[in-house]
């Protein structure tokens, strides 16, 4: 499992005073982001996101000041990877979980390609195991 927190922003608030639900998606781009970034050393590996579902839980405010997103790996296949993904508030409530297919990509010919073996291997190993801050403290 890898944990990403992320800062809340105010621009994210709708009338109801909590994080929108789409905003989450934004949240859970970033935590994908990080987590492909720390399993390729620091060189974010090309993938696109082919499907994501999410159940929300719980309101999120942004007087919390930052969620963290806990990803773990469900599978590895041929050209795709799926992660779950869990946003816990910073009180140590679940706001929201799920899933996201991503597919291999080649920027080049704009397709998708297979996984390599040396992504599969960075993918699953538990080198990536770390905890990275952004956002509020």
């Amino acid at each position: 499992m890898i944990e990403h927190r992320v800062g809340l922003r105010y621009r994210d608030v709708d009338l109801f005073g909590h994080i929108n639900h789409a905003a989450y998606h934004d949240v859970l781009d970033e935590a994908r982001a990080n987590y492909f970034i720390t399993a390729n050393d620091g060189e974010l590996m090309p993938f696109v996101v082919r499907r994501v579902e999410l159940d929300y839980f719980a309101e999120i405010r942004v007087q919390g000041r930052y969620v963290v997103v806990r990803t773990t790996v469900e599978r590895v296949g041929e050209k795709s990877i799926t992660l779950n993904h869990e946003i816990v508030r910073a009180d140590g409530v679940t706001a929201a979980a799920g899933r996201a297919v991503m597919v291999a990509f080649d920027p080049a010919s704009r397709a998708s390609r297979p996984i390599t073996d040396n992504e599969r291997e960075r993918l699953t190993a538990s080198r990536i195991e770390t905890r990275t801050r952004r956002g509020a403290p």
